[in-house]
């Protein structure tokens, strides 16, 4: 897999209560999470337990685990509020966000901030939602992959949006990722909301937050970011890029979201928020996530992911209906 990576690095380059659960429902208990087995030749005496080969590893956890939590990723027993079932108790697929948060440094902010954003887990979205809290998987600068709501339940991250073969906007059918980023840059910055405009340092950009009197530091252009026309989904402009580690493991999770249930998610219908809340979408770019800050066009990522499925996973995508 680290080959694949290494070779196609891809040119440089979510106010209702929840419903209930049913009674059936055995949700896993986080504080004593049992951590996935990764076994090469796994028995089958245990009924109790469920197997998934993974590129050629199997891992172990329990039956009423699968399809529920990826098993790569950090658990939270701080829970999302979520809205209720997905139509066919599993996503049809994914949008890729970014937080337009802080947390650049992956080795001293990464994981914490994170975790924060996660269980805080609560933004405005348009005045009907502005009370309501919404669930979404977040990779954060190191390429850690939270996690903290069970996959048969949507919550709101998409606001308004559309797209050819979903009804309605998309939270309801499509799960987010939030990828911890500044999001889209500037060249100027102020030290207060209301304050007036600086120019900022030659080879540096700011973040909507950037406060340089608070210790905000500035991005520099060269290491940390990406420019780009108007192209495709991607509007003109600067963009904070994410970390090589978290675009893989953005395939990855998307990857094991299909394998682990091949006949509901597609993807074709893992897009950009800029794609949904975009011109594509609704009519009018709305959102600008992810943009530039994936180092390709949300049409050459589906491309990418689908084609490493087909290399990995041939006898799936040979049966009908399941590519």
């Amino acid at each position: 897999m680290k080959a694949f990576f290494k070779k196609t690095w891809w040119s440089r380059i979510f106010k209702k209560k929840s419903q209930p659960l049913p009674e059936t429902y055995e949700p896993i208990k986080l504080t004593k999470l049992i951590e996935p087995k990764v076994q090469d030749n796994p028995s089958d005496d245990n009924e109790d337990l469920e197997k998934l080969d993974d590129g050629g590893k199997w891992f172990i956890y329990p039956k009423y685990d699968k399809k529920l939590y990826y098993p790569k990723a950090i658990l939270s027993d701080k829970k999302l509020r979520t809205r209720g079932f997905y139509k066919e108790k599993y996503p049809q697929g994914a949008i890729v966000h970014f937080t337009a948060g802080r947390g650049r440094n992956k080795e001293e902010g990464g994981v914490k901030n994170a975790k924060t954003h996660l269980e805080m887990g609560k933004r405005s979205i348009g005045s009907a939602e502005r009370k309501g809290s919404y669930c979404y998987f977040i990779i954060d600068r190191a390429g850690n992959v939270h996690q903290n709501f069970p996959l048969d339940r949507w919550g709101y991250h998409g606001g308004k949006s559309s797209w050819k073969g979903l009804p309605g906007s998309v939270s309801d059918e499509l799960v987010g990722i939030e990828i911890q980023n500044a999001g889209r840059l500037k060249d100027y910055y102020q030290n207060s909301s209301k304050g007036s405009k600086h120019d900022c340092p030659e080879g540096k950009l700011a973040a909507w937050y950037t406060r340089p009197n608070s210790g905000d530091l500035f991005f520099d252009k060269k290491t940390e970011c990406r420019y780009s026309e108007n192209n495709d989904n991607i509007q003109k402009g600067w963009y904070h890029e994410y970390s090589r580690e978290q675009e893989e493991s953005l395939a990855e999770l998307l990857i094991w979201m299909k394998r682990n249930n091949p006949k509901v998610f597609k993807f074709k219908f893992v897009l950009g928020h800029d794609e949904v809340a975009g011109e594509k979408g609704i009519g009018y770019n709305r959102k600008n996530d992810p943009g530039a800050s994936l180092s390709t066009t949300m049409t050459q990522f589906r491309k990418k992911i689908e084609d490493e499925y087909a290399k990995r996973y041939k006898e799936v995508t040979n049966a009908k209906g399941l590519a």
